[in-house]
């Protein structure tokens, strides 16, 4: 194998061999590797072997020392990465991800409560895709595969698209391991039938729903989302059907997310409660990247079965269908072909608001949604009407 310019290396820093399973990045302390937001940083913003991040800032480090070893190095697999993180105390999450090429890479989200150092030990084939053409995430990667790795995100919003309040972390001791395991393993799915959930309601025991997705599920458009966005509108129907008020639907969606976001904040939004059943419709931002049916699908399966992991396969999950829009009446069809394909291999239920608003046709359409998207307060009480008859039968 030849190496050639611009490929990212990495390095055992002089001296700091940390044992034979672990190298430490030796580029993370070198400010002219670091871009933030694209742009080079200030000397400063390392002291003493901590870079800090702040809202909204994506840090991108590209690592060009060659390991100890030369080429037969590069070939060695590691299996995830180990990070030291100092948090602010808030109940934000900071991200991770290493880079491995423009179709691959992996994202790791972890919490800032704690201000004291904690080290953080995680494994690739736990992490999440880094976009909508990701290859899923391997068990290993080869050193000579890693081009970089990146601190931070782009997102000022949270879920429901509440502007996220200024926060910062630092981050130390990047290194390459290949002793860490993860605790994913594909194809081990098991989540509980809707059935399960609705037993629980009709013993009017306390139950809470997780809508997930983006911004049509956060509500995108309405003017009093709180009230009129499905979830909400959800649980008032499913208490009134039910007969008592321990029935809690909350969305945790966020305008702009893909597959791949929601793979990735899966903890951050479980940390909220463990749900007893959850809702999930995604898809338009997917489409506006050009991701593929067979690749959609992929992502949509693995946010599941993470899912699954998380919550023990006790919580039912109610796939919604890719929405048509105004401009994309037809071109969306292929990501709800594929959701059906998906809940069928899975067993689980299908609410089809998508089938009925393409009943409706372009024209009657308009009547639904506010923007050629973003469904409208009438919009959101069909899709809450549809998800009622999931959760009844």
């Amino acid at each position: 194998m030849k190496i050639r310019h611009g490929l990212l290396l990495l390095a055992l820093a002089a001296g700091a061999i940390i044992s034979a399973e672990e190298i430490e990045i030796r580029d993370f302390n070198l400010p002219g590797n670091w871009k933030v937001n694209w742009k080079p940083i200030q000397k400063d913003r390392i002291a003493d072997g901590w870079f800090k991040v702040e809202t909204a800032q994506v840090c991108s480090l590209s690592v060009r020392s060659y390991p100890l070893g030369g080429e037969k190095a590069m070939e060695k697999p590691f299996t995830g990465i180990v990070f030291k993180v100092k948090g602010d105390g808030s109940d934000e999450w900071g991200r991770i991800s290493v880079q491995a090429g423009p179709m691959g890479g992996c994202s790791f989200y972890f919490p800032l409560k704690s201000k004291e150092v904690v080290e953080y030990r995680a494994a690739f084939s736990d992490m999440a895709p880094t976009n909508d053409n990701s290859r899923l995430p391997a068990a290993a990667l080869r050193a000579g595969e890693i081009t970089g790795f990146q601190l931070g995100d782009r997102w000022n919003i949270g879920q429901n698209n509440a502007r996220r309040k200024p926060f910062s972390y630092e981050v130390s001791g990047l290194k390459l391991s290949d002793e860490i395991k993860g605790k994913f393993v594909p194809g081990r799915c098991r989540i509980a039938p809707v059935d399960s959930v609705i037993a629980k309601m009709k013993a009017k025991r306390p139950v809470l729903i997780l809508c997930f997705g983006d911004s049509i599920t956060a509500g995108t458009s309405l003017r009093n989302k709180d009230q009129d966005r499905y979830a909400t509108v959800l649980q008032g129907l499913l208490r009134k059907k039910y007969g008592y008020d321990g029935i809690t639907v909350r969305s945790v969606a966020v305008g702009g997310a893909h597959t791949y976001d929601s793979i990735g904040w899966l903890d951050r939004d479980l940390a909220q409660g463990k749900p007893d059943a959850a809702t999930m419709l995604i898809g338009y931002n997917n489409r506006s990247n050009s991701q593929t049916k067979e690749n959609y699908a992929a992502h949509l399966e693995r946010w599941l079965e993470l899912f699954a992991l998380k919550t023990g396969g006790q919580a039912p999950v109610v796939l919604l269908p890719t929405l048509p829009a105004i401009s994309r009446f037809h071109t969306q069809r292929d990501m709800a072909e594929a959701t059906r394909e998906v809940a069928k291999k899975y067993g689980l239920a299908v609410a089809s608001a998508d089938q009925e608003f393409t009943k409706l046709g372009p024209d009657k359409l308009r009547k639904f949604v506010a923007d050629g998207v973003h469904p409208n307060p009438e919009g959101h009480k069909i899709i809450a009407n549809i998800l009622l008859r999931a959760f009844s039968k």
